[in-house]
């Protein structure tokens, strides 16, 4: 009589595990290259706007491999081995930074700086449109901060900087906020003793960000040029079209 076959489950199981396995290395490769792939490396700013001087870092995003890192015009900006962009002079130029052959670039456009100096403090109008938070570490980063202004001469130097044309916005912010108290404070720490606010100013305890007009506000009915005025940190009113970031600029100020 012939003997049957014993049926053992656990030789079916483990030919599966083995099916499991061969599986795994032919689709783990692959899985692997897809990643690889869809890995994007970008440059951490596609455009810089920077007044004379500026410096700003650039980074490489994406990737670990070597940056080697150019400039297109050195006579408008450098760039460091670290990605540290210097504007040099007025115009136009690309950065580019090139990684295993390929090429990433970050177009720079530089503008004279508005500068003037007064007491021995050197002060810059920025036509950058920024938040007053983002404004106040813009100044930091360049080794100064936002301007602050303790006497009527400071205030004169600076309406006759806006009335020369230095600037070409609505408004900038200057280097003072509310303290929980709701009392403006400089970012120096100085006594916010001295002022120059417009009629009525400050008027709402939500805005706590201190700007100076350039002009006239059209939507008021008050004398409002290069006067001081409370505002909120996105440098917005509403909807009134005055105000917002792309009508915004700031200044700074070095010791």
């Amino acid at each position: 009589m012939a003997t049957k076959e014993r049926h053992i489950p656990g030789r079916r199981l483990l030919a599966i595990i083995a099916l499991f396995c061969m599986l795994l290395t032919v689709i783990t490769p692959a899985f692997s290259i897809h990643a690889q792939a869809v890995t994007k490396i970008t440059v951490s700013e596609k455009s810089l706007s920077l007044n004379k001087g500026d410096k700003v870092t650039l980074k490489i995003k994406g990737t670990t491999k070597k940056v080697v890192w150019g400039s297109y015009n050195k006579n408008i900006a450098t760039v460091s081995s670290k990605g540290v962009v210097k504007a040099i002079s007025a115009g136009n130029t690309t950065i580019v930074a090139v990684v295993s052959g390929s090429v990433y670039t970050c177009k720079v456009s530089v503008a004279n700086a508005h500068t003037w100096k007064y007491k021995g403090h050197r002060y810059q109008m920025i036509d950058k449109g920024l938040k007053w938070s983002a404004a106040k570490k813009y100044c930091e980063s360049l080794g100064g901060h936002l301007a602050v202004i303790t006497t009527k001469g400071e205030q004169d130097a600076l309406v006759k900087a806006l009335k020369a044309g230095k600037g070409k916005r609505n408004n900038y912010w200057l280097g003072a906020k509310k303290n929980s108290e709701g009392k403006f404070k400089w970012v120096t720490g100085e006594k916010f003793e001295y002022d120059a606010f417009a009629g009525g100013m400050p008027d709402k305890a939500f805005e706590k960000c201190l700007m100076i007009y350039r002009y006239d506000n059209p939507n008021t009915s008050a004398n409002d040029t290069w006067k001081w005025n409370d505002l909120v940190n996105e440098g917005t009113y509403g909807s009134e079209s005055w105000f917002g970031l792309k009508n915004f600029g700031f200044v700074c100020e070095w010791e």
